[in-house]
């Protein structure tokens, strides 16, 4: 019989957060592993964390759709771009992405290119690139 190992087994003693100091260091320790290869980027437009449902077609570069619909779950947002979490790979250069909960903007469609992919346990962060041409205002 094989046990789950991310439960502890009976009679092992489990580490337990017991006050506000405690549970602000775990956060602290828990981000600086998470964040250790973060690179501070210099970004003209700042992301904003965002974690709403998105629906998101994939396109390849003759502007064929190459698989059905998905939802997937927005990461973060900013004015040139969005990152978001599935639960497999994207090959393909192009995604049509809308926030299908967002009221007024419901309908409306973002154009990404893809530029990259990596594995976050078991999900991928997805980011890309709006290939809109950006404001003069």
């Amino acid at each position: 019989m094989s046990s789950d190992p991310s439960r502890p087994a009976a009679g092992i003693p489990v580490s337990v957060t017991q006050s506000k100091e405690q549970v602000f260091a775990f956060a602290r320790d828990l981000l600086n592993h998470i964040q250790a290869d973060y690179i501070v980027e210099q970004r003209a437009f700042p992301r904003h964390p965002v974690c709403v449902p998105i629906e998101v077609i994939v396109f390849d570069k003759q502007g064929r759709q190459t698989a059905p619909p998905f939802v997937a779950v927005a990461k973060d947002i900013s004015a040139t771009g969005l990152s978001f979490l599935h639960d497999s790979a994207i090959g393909d250069p192009y995604l049509l992405v809308r926030f299908p909960d967002s009221g007024n903007h419901s309908q409306q469609w973002l154009v990404l290119e893809f530029v990259r992919g990596r594995r976050v346990g078991k999900l991928w962060e997805i980011g890309g690139r709006s290939v809109a041409e950006p404001s003069e205002n």
